[in-house]
């Protein structure tokens, strides 16, 4: 090596060990070394040389942040402009906040992008179809019924009230249920038919159990490169990613049950609630009959057939097998 790439690899190694201590000494997350701004911030730096000062406080808060917002305005007033040429869908989604207030936002999307509209507390409010109605048609006439094509709401009967209402007051403009909100309706359905709902019920008290109990979860680790996910509160499609993983990880389950160590802490246990819960998710992790269960709803809930339900062709491979007898045609 060369004494200029020596001297070049001394600063770098200087360098990165200076970034590090910033990031942690500050707390700073390690993701942002992967943010596109962190790079273009150190890019531009980088060009002014060894002469570069950092910013002020003063000057952050400042007239560095009012540059900033004016940016911002100037990059909205560009998405408007766009918005009257090409016209936009406004977006509307209910959700609560970390203070559990009921929140409605607004956003209006074109090809480009999205722009936040507004966020609406609907705290105390009846949320029936006249409410939903008159907000979204407060947001149309904001934005200008010209500039807007169509409306996305979820699938919630007031919000398919609200869109019937909104039809004879906007004719021109398109009222439409969210595709995804659509499809977990329909898992939903899916999931509370008799032979589904078993199979759900058996793999989320096998997460639970391994997931909650700290020796069964690192046996469940000294097996399985990859952590087995619980389903979230909101979505009912979790619970079938749930056992798309329970089904990832069968052998690695299945070795954990089986592993000495897991029984000994399973008989050591003085709850017997515990120890018979504990039985059973070992018993139905051994049972083939369960794992070909779960192969079926996972199959029934592929992409094979939501293409065929959002086609409104109500078919499966496995409608043959009688799996979907009750889901209606």
């Amino acid at each position: 090596m060369s004494i200029a790439a020596s001297f070049n690899s001394g600063f770098k190694a200087a360098a990165d060990a200076a970034v590090a201590r910033m990031f942690y000494s500050t707390g700073i997350p390690f993701s942002l070394i992967e943010s596109q701004y962190c790079k273009e911030a150190f890019s531009a730096v980088a060009k002014c040389g060894p002469s570069y000062k950092l910013p002020t406080r003063k000057a952050l808060s400042g007239n560095l942040l009012q540059n900033a917002v004016a940016s911002v305005d100037d990059k909205l007033a560009e998405f408007k402009t766009q918005m009257a040429s090409t016209g936009a869908t406004l977006v509307s989604d209910g959700w609560t906040n970390v203070q559990n207030r009921p929140i409605i936002n607004f956003l209006a999307v074109t090809a480009d992008g999205a722009m936040f509209i507004d966020g609406t507390d609907t705290s105390g409010e009846q949320k029936d179809a006249q409410y939903i109605a008159a907000e979204i048609k407060r947001h149309i006439q904001q934005l200008g019924a010209e500039n807007i094509v169509q409306v996305v709401t979820d699938s919630a009967g007031n919000c398919a009230a609200a869109r019937s209402v909104l039809t004879d007051d906007f004719p021109t403009i398109t009222f439409s249920p969210c595709s995804a909100h659509c499809l977990d309706l329909l898992l939903e359905d899916i999931g509370k038919l008799p032979w589904a709902s078993d199979i759900i019920r058996k793999g989320h008290t096998i997460v639970k159990f391994i997931t909650n109990h700290q020796q069964p979860l690192a046996f469940f680790r000294s097996h399985s490169t990859v952590e087995l996910l619980k389903p979230g509160e909101t979505r009912f499609a979790s619970f079938f990613i749930m056992l798309q993983r329970v089904q990832h990880t069968k052998d690695a389950l299945q070795e954990t049950v089986m592993d000495r160590q897991y029984k000994q802490w399973l008989g050591s246990r003085k709850k017997l609630s515990m120890r018979d819960e504990g039985k059973t998710v070992s018993e139905t992790l051994i049972d083939e009959r369960f794992w070909r269960s779960v192969e079926e709803l996972i199959s029934v809930c592929g992409p094979n057939f939501v293409s065929f339900v959002t086609d409104g062709r109500w078919s499966s491979p496995l409608r043959g097998k009688g799996l979907l007898a009750n889901v209606p045609d």
